[in-house]
């Protein structure tokens, strides 16, 4: 009987995730279309098949529900880079890659988490752009372990460089935008960037 308990217990915790998951696809995806102002909680709701005061049984409000696909991101994306590497070559080569990943992978996401952002509440605002800084800091750390003698803000310079570039590519023409392009694209175009702050005998591995 307790087994039994437990099973249902899961079973709900999981179909409480599985539709918070929904809400955020649907609230992403009409937020990439629209805009984050032009878009209520009814209408989520509508796409993701539950009632808009449903949602708040998930969320607190529609800037929680956006600060949630920010922090999502940013999960994302350091799940996509993966842990700290010993070797500061290869763990640029992890940075630019779980960047590049990222934007072929999530691109309506990533156009929200860069749009949307201003619409934010400071509070939740600061929180996003705290953990920004913290993964934009092992670009930093390991360009500088490159580059012992560079200036800090010539290597932040060149991190957040490479870091823009690879983050338009949700916006560039539709043409350029397929898999295999924008992320052939992207690395070439990220070495380049990079290229100056690598030892010449050891270029980086990033395709």
């Amino acid at each position: 009987m307790s087994s039994d308990r437990t099973s249902a217990r899961l079973s709900r915790r999981d179909s409480a995730l599985a539709r918070r998951q929904l809400i955020l696809d649907a609230a992403c995806l009409l937020i990439f279309e629209r805009g984050f102002e032009a878009v209520s909680l009814t209408e989520i709701g509508a796409v993701a098949g539950v009632s808009g005061p449903a949602i708040y049984r998930h969320f607190a409000s529609k800037a929680d529900l956006l600060a949630v696909l920010c922090g999502q991101t940013i999960d994302r994306l350091i799940e996509l880079v993966g842990p700290r590497q010993d070797d500061p070559a290869r763990e640029l080569e992890a940075l630019v890659a779980g960047q590049v990943r990222l934007v072929v992978a999530y691109p309506q996401l990533v156009r929200v988490f860069e749009d949307e952002q201003r619409s934010l509440p400071e509070d939740l605002r600061r929180q996003v752009r705290r953990r920004e800084r913290e993964h934009a800091q092992r670009w930093v750390e390991a360009l500088r372990d490159l580059n012992p003698g560079a200036r800090t803000q010539d290597l932040e310079l060149v991190a957040y460089a490479a870091v823009g570039m690879i983050l338009s590519a949700p916006r560039w023409p539709r043409g350029l935008r397929s898999d295999a392009q924008a992320q052939a694209g992207l690395l070439a175009a990220a070495r380049r960037i990079l290229l100056p702050y690598l030892p010449a005998a050891t270029p980086p591995r990033l395709a």
